[in-house]
C-alpha cells in the first residue's frame, strides 16, 4: 500500500512540476480579442456566436449566444422547436504550449426553450446552465491567429415551465466546439 502511495505522490509531483514548466511557454494570441463560431450539443446542435479573449497566458473568459431551431414530422404531426441561451465561460490554462492550450473551465448561463405542435405551443421553459468543463485550444504556426477549440463537460441544468408551472433538474454529458479568429 505504502508503494502505491508513494509512486501517486511522484506522478503527481511529474504532473504538477511538468504543467508548471508548460506554463512557461507563451501562449497565441494574449490579449487578442477572438470572435466566430460555437456549437454545444443539447438534444441536436445548436449554433452561437462566440467573443474569447485570453487575458494572461493562463486566464481567459468566453461570452456566447446560442440560437436553434428544429422542425420534424410524425405522422403528419409537425413539431417545431426554439432554443436561445446566453452564457459566460471563464477559463483556467495550467498547460500552455507554443501553439496549444488545455484549459479548464466554469461556464454559467440563462436560456429559454419552446415546442409547439401543429402550431399550437405546448411548452415553455426558462432554464439555467452551470457546466464545469475540460477543453483544448489549437492554433497552426502559420496562421496564429485562428484558434480551434474541443470541450466536455457535465452540464447542470434545471428549468421552469412557464405553461405547466413545473419546475425540474437535468444534467448530461456536453461536447463542444468552435473557432475564432483573434484580432
Amino acid at each position: 500500500m505504502k508503494k502505491i502511495a508513494k509512486t501517486i505522490a511522484v506522478a503527481a509531483t511529474a504532473v504538477i512540476v511538468g504543467a508548471g514548466s508548460a506554463s512557461a511557454a507563451e501562449g497565441p494570441n494574449v490579449g487578442s480579442v477572438g470572435v466566430g463560431p460555437q456549437y454545444v450539443d443539447f438534444d441536436w446542435w445548436v449554433p452561437g456566436f462566440s467573443v474569447r479573449v485570453w487575458a494572461t497566458n493562463e486566464f481567459g473568459v468566453e461570452g456566447n449566444v446560442f440560437y436553434g431551431t428544429s422542425e420534424d414530422e410524425w405522422h403528419g404531426d409537425k413539431g417545431e422547436e426554439e432554443t436561445i441561451l446566453a452564457t459566460l465561460k471563464l477559463m483556467y490554462a495550467p498547460v500552455v504550449m507554443d501553439n496549444s492550450r488545455f484549459y479548464l473551465g466554469l461556464e454559467g448561463g440563462l436560456g429559454n426553450y419552446t415546442y409547439k405542435d401543429n402550431g399550437v405551443q405546448e411548452d415553455d421553459e426558462d432554464y439555467y446552465l452551470i457546466k464545469p468543463l475540460i477543453g483544448t485550444e489549437f492554433n497552426f504556426s502559420e496562421f496564429e491567429e485562428v484558434g480551434f477549440n474541443f470541450e466536455v463537460g457535465y452540464a447542470f441544468t434545471g428549468y421552469e415551465d412557464d405553461l405547466e408551472d413545473d419546475k425540474e433538474d437535468e444534467s448530461y454529458v456536453s461536447i463542444g466546439f468552435g473557432a475564432h479568429y483573434y484580432f
